[in-house]
């Protein structure tokens, strides 16, 4: 019976590590993919770039071997630097690679909160660690890191079971939060646009054409759309123009 118990824990520890292995080599392919996509121009615009990092972020979350949030910060560091470099002017992926981790440390920090207050009297106030904010630059990440480790403990270092399902719960809420965007972009057209204006605008912009489009039903106002190589948007700018002003 020993043995037999032996040899099941042995296979099933043999199946988890296969399992992880299977896990990262999927991770690593997609992020191929994406890198391959991003260099040849089929994954493109603001939208489509920002939520397909966000997704290759949530997948590295999911899949990667971590057991604190510090590991975490340093392997999704990591990655994001490979994917910016890949398209450096691409700002898009850059600033979602700051949101995951920005994700990450508040998630943290809400944990660490929660956790104190189950150990903590009621009345006991609690402060928590780290107080960044999504406006925080890197130098204040930092200077709160090395604070911490002055006073002997290293950041972001505790584990906690519950983290890693409040950190992609947040990612999810921020993939959607972007397809959510060129709403909330639009309803602000009116206070910018005004009758008869001449409006000047550069090649294919989605977040544009709604802004747009959503000020012309209250407004009525000349567009021009300037275009250039290599890229000559011209038939697609003029299709969506065009249906867009018959339309109105």
């Amino acid at each position: 019976g020993k043995n037999c118990r032996i040899g099941i824990n042995a296979e099933y520890g043999a199946n988890r590590i296969c399992q992880v292995a299977l896990n990262e080599m999927s991770l690593e392919s997609k992020i191929l993919s994406f890198i391959l996509d991003l260099k040849r121009g089929k994954i493109t615009g603001s939208f489509c770039v920002a939520t397909e990092t966000a997704k290759i972020l949530r997948l590295a979350v999911s899949t990667s071997r971590w057991q604190n949030a510090k590991e975490l910060l340093q392997h999704i560091k990591k990655l994001g630097t490979k994917l910016i470099e890949v398209k450096p002017f691409e700002l898009a992926v850059g600033t979602t690679v700051r949101r995951v981790l920005y994700i990450i440390r508040e998630a943290y920090t809400q944990t660490e909160i929660e956790s104190q207050e189950k150990k903590m009297p009621a009345t006991a106030p609690i402060t928590p660690r780290h107080q960044l904010t999504k406006s925080s630059s890197m130098i204040d990440i930092i200077k709160e890191d090395e604070d911490e480790q002055k006073l002997g403990r290293e950041p972001f270092s505790q584990a906690y079971t519950n983290l890693k399902s409040t950190i992609l719960e947040a990612i999810e809420d921020l993939i959607e939060e972007f397809g959510n965007l060129y709403v909330y972009i639009a309803e602000q057209a009116l206070d910018h646009i005004h009758s008869n204006e001449v409006i000047m605008t550069f090649g294919q912009s989605k977040t544009v054409f709604e802004f747009l489009k959503y000020a012309a039903r209250k407004r009525k106002f000349e567009v021009i759309v300037a275009d250039s190589a290599p890229s000559w948007y011209r038939d697609d700018v003029d299709y969506r123009f065009g249906n867009f002003c018959h339309d109105g």
